[in-house]
This record gives structure tokens, C-alpha cells and sequence, in this order.
């Protein structure tokens, strides 16, 4: 009996075969990933075989009662089941173990962009790019 392949796949391999894409040659965004130290290991090593690197970082910086608030009403309006006040406050917790240390990684690397993620989006975008450009990144 023939033994079976799993369909899942890593999410290592799912950004791998996007930044693949035709439509990535000239530049890509990545939202929510790396999140985590082996993340960026293998991020880079994707990017060196690709002869390319990353030209920054962005940390939206928000507090804490303000993201809960935040998606609690996501949820009311979108009649989201998880996005509780305790789901999200244990992704908040996941994320200041796993993910806030690649900030000093990114920051020692000279990549790290903090903007105030704190008001309507389309603000929020503005900052983003005023920031982006301002670091040099097209």
C-alpha cells in the first residue's frame, strides 16, 4: 500500500511559491509573516536563492485595550465568533512571545519602521508610506 502525502503544506513553502510569482519580481509585501525567528531564517534563505533582500519592516504600534476594542467591534460588525475579548487577548499573548522579539532582529538590521497604527486606515496608510519613503523604500 502506497503511503499517502499530506496536502498541507508549510506556510514556509506557501510564501516560497508566492514570492515565485511573475508579479513579485518587482517588489512584494508580506503581511503577518515572518512571525517567528525560524520564519526569518527561512525568509532570508528564500530571498538570497532569489538574489534579493528585504528593504524594511513595518511595526504598527498600537496599545493593547485599543486592539481589543478594536477587534471586538470587528467582530460585532462583521459578525466575527473569534475575535472575543479573550481570543484576543490570547493572540496578543502569542504574538509578545513569538513574534515582538523579531522586532530588535529587525531593528539591528537597520529594517525596522515603526509607525502609530492608531486612527482611521486611511491615516494609518499615510504614515506607512511617509515612513517607507522616508527610509529610502520605494
Amino acid at each position: 500500500m502506497r503511503e499517502k502525502t499530506s496536502p498541507i503544506r508549510s506556510l514556509n513553502d506557501l510564501v516560497q511559491d508566492r514570492l515565485n510569482q511573475d508579479d513579485c519580481a518587482d517588489g512584494f509585501l508580506l503581511d503577518g509573516y515572518p512571525r517567528t525567528a525560524s520564519q526569518v531564517d527561512a525568509l532570508e534563505g528564500m530571498l538570497a536563492a532569489q538574489s534579493t533582500k528585504l528593504d524594511a519592516a513595518v511595526e504598527l504600534v498600537a496599545d493593547v485595550d485599543v486592539v481589543v476594542e478594536r477587534l471586538r467591534q470587528r467582530a460585532i460588525d462583521q459578525g466575527r465568533s473569534d475575535d472575543s475579548e479573550d481570543v484576543v487577548r490570547h493572540r496578543l499573548s502569542v504574538y509578545a512571545q513569538q513574534t515582538a522579539p523579531l522586532i530588535e532582529v529587525f531593528q539591528r538590521r537597520g529594517l525596522l519602521v515603526t509607525v502609530d497604527g492608531i486612527g482611521p486606515i486611511d491615516e494609518i496608510t499615510q504614515r506607512i508610506v511617509a515612513r517607507l519613503t522616508a527610509a529610502g523604500v520605494n
